[in-house]
């Protein structure tokens, strides 16, 4: 399997956003809004196999050495396996 990376664009949100359901239903992260996925995109960054979305995170920078990891998901299935 090659997992690719590349920075997310907004006609990514809606499957950005499919990937996190279980995760929001269940309570484990908050939902967040297309909008407010939208404002922050140039924070994202995808996990890719075969052009689907595996798994992505945002990395906010508040100064040159100092970052927040603001999310963080990995499709279920992919979980646990070191690639």
């Amino acid at each position: 399997m090659t997992v690719l990376y590349k920075k997310a664009s907004l006609c990514d949100i809606d499957s950005m956003q499919k990937l996190v359901v279980p995760e929001v239903e269940s309570g484990i992260i908050l939902e967040r809004s297309s909008d407010e996925m939208a404002t922050n995109i140039r924070s994202y960054t995808l996990a890719l196999v075969d052009d689907v979305i595996i798994g992505f995170c945002a990395l906010h920078i508040h100064a040159a050495s100092l970052a927040e990891i603001r999310s963080l998901i990995v499709s279920e299935e992919l979980r646990g396996k070191k690639k």
